[in-house]
């Protein structure tokens, strides 16, 4: 959202007025922006894991645990 707003013909904000406004500093919306699209992917694939890791230890036993 922020950078299709501030890459907007119509944009009159800046990136920190955007970033503000959407709450998000403006060093998080740099880093995202960084991010290849492969380490996105790669990201992604870590976080199913780990939390396919999570509901087998909330499953475990069919008691639930904390």
């Amino acid at each position: 959202m922020i950078q299709e707003t501030f890459e907007s013909p119509t944009n009159t904000w800046t990136i920190e007025a955007v970033c503000q406004q959407c709450g998000v500093s403006k060093s998080a919306y740099y880093r995202w922006k960084k991010m290849t699209q492969v380490n996105m992917e790669k990201r992604e694939r870590e976080d199913q894991r780990d939390f396919s890791l999570v509901l087998e230890a909330f499953n475990y036993r069919q008691n639930p645990k904390g």
